[in-house]
């Protein structure tokens, strides 16, 4: 399959699809853990830099429970799911109404105000992870910094502000 720019969809596109799915496999099911992947296709264009990814992991679980069901998206279309048992911690439950900036916004603001720059191989292009650390729902972008290390701008998802 190609990995051209009309097959490549943002946090929010991505996760209206694979939540369908989770909500077939269980109607409580909510997301916990949501990242962009890497994947091995060459594409002529920097992957990311508008904030949309062709390939996402989501993590949903069930409150209450050890159960979780990663759904794995591919080009809009899950393209894999498997359901696996771990500790849920329920406070790190992640409520999507809640987040308030856009990929498209953070990558922007990643590049202009922190200088992220798009990694070559291992994290091409910009990376986006969403995730509660302690008690704050984090949007991170992964990318380089100037000297060519990965790098992560970290987003306070409930307001869109950096945070570091």
């Amino acid at each position: 399959k190609q990995s051209g720019r009309n097959n490549t969809i943002d946090l929010h596109e991505a996760y209206k699809i694979a939540s369908a799915e989770a909500i077939k496999w269980n109607e409580a099911a909510k997301p916990y853990f949501i990242t962009s992947v890497d994947d091995s296709i060459k594409s002529g264009f920097i992957k990311g830099e508008d904030g949309r990814r062709n390939y996402w992991n989501f993590d949903f679980v069930i409150q209450n429970s050890n159960r979780h069901l990663i759904v794995t998206l591919r080009n809009k279309a899950v393209v894999n799911k498997i359901e696996v048992t771990s500790n849920v911690n329920n406070s790190y439950i992640i409520n999507i109404e809640q987040l308030r900036i856009s990929t498209a916004d953070a990558v922007a603001i990643a590049k202009a105000r922190c200088g992220l720059r798009p990694g070559t191989d291992w994290a091409q292009g910009y990376h986006f992870v969403l995730e509660y650390d302690r008690s704050t729902l984090i949007l991170s972008v992964v990318g380089l910094n100037a000297d060519g290390d990965i790098s992560r701008v970290f987003f306070n998802a409930k307001t869109g502000k950096v945070i570091r």
